[in-house]
């Protein structure tokens, strides 16, 4: 073989194996991303009213003078083909714990995208430790994903008593992180 035919074959194969580590490394989209770089951090979010996969009537309501620091909303947005999403959920269902146990909010999943409702409530219902139901609301509001920007799952924002977006993580997020950034005791996480 020619030392052009050699070279050439070596080439190739360089190039192919550049394209495959782009191809199949992990994506800027599966990485986790603290809200310090988010644009949502200071924006409003919108009141809205929905129906919990189970049933229940779920209102979220501000109040722009409110003073109260107890009153916080976190929202987490899933779907079921995402697999970060199915990844996080223990550390979801820790916060929800420590959130409950404080008395300083709730946590409400949105449903991202078409999705078969009754495989996301098995789905959240298989994983609930505490109970045999829905172990917080799971709502269906697609226009609440475009009205806050969110277009990557999982994304998570939390949300002051006064509807101001304080902490956006794109990607899975963490328990010690969401219970730190609404002054909840990190350490009852237990490390999730």
């Amino acid at each position: 073989m020619s030392p052009l035919k050699v070279g050439s074959m070596v080439a190739g194969f360089c190039i192919a194996a550049v394209i495959a580590l782009i191809a199949f490394s992990p994506s800027s989209s599966t990485a986790t991303s603290d809200s310090q770089n988010s644009d949502l951090i200071g924006n409003t979010s919108p009141e809205f009213e929905a129906t919990s996969l189970d049933g229940e009537a779920v209102s979220v309501s501000f109040d722009v003078n409110s003073t109260n620091e107890d009153e916080w909303v976190v929202l987490n947005f899933f779907a079921l083909w995402c697999i970060e999403c199915k990844k996080e959920h223990p550390a979801l269902e820790q916060f929800n714990d420590v959130l409950a146990d404080s008395g300083k909010g709730r946590m409400i999943s949105v449903v991202f995208g078409n999705e078969n409702l009754e495989q996301v409530e098995k789905f959240f219902v298989s994983q609930n430790k505490n109970s045999d139901g829905l172990p917080w609301p799971v709502i269906d509001k697609p226009r609440l994903s475009f009205d806050l920007g969110v277009n990557k799952i999982p994304e998570t924002v939390v949300i002051n008593s006064q509807g101001t977006i304080v902490y956006h993580v794109k990607g899975e997020a963490e328990c010690g992180k969401l219970a730190g950034a609404i002054g909840l005791d990190v350490a009852e996480c237990g490390g999730l």
